[in-house]
């Protein structure tokens, strides 16, 4: 679980300055996902503790 756990947070991170510099999340604590390494599966949902 810990594995999965980091190489998710791996993943959001290496997607996350793409969603940053094109949207704003439409409430605070929203982060912007993906479900595909190359970044064009995506969704808005409350960002992970």
């Amino acid at each position: 679980m810990a594995v999965a756990s980091g190489a998710t947070i791996g993943f959001v991170a290496a997607c996350a300055a793409v969603a940053y510099a094109n949207s704003q999340p439409p409430a605070p604590g929203y982060c912007w996902l993906y479900t595909d390494p190359q970044c064009t599966q995506d969704f808005w949902d409350v960002c992970p503790h």
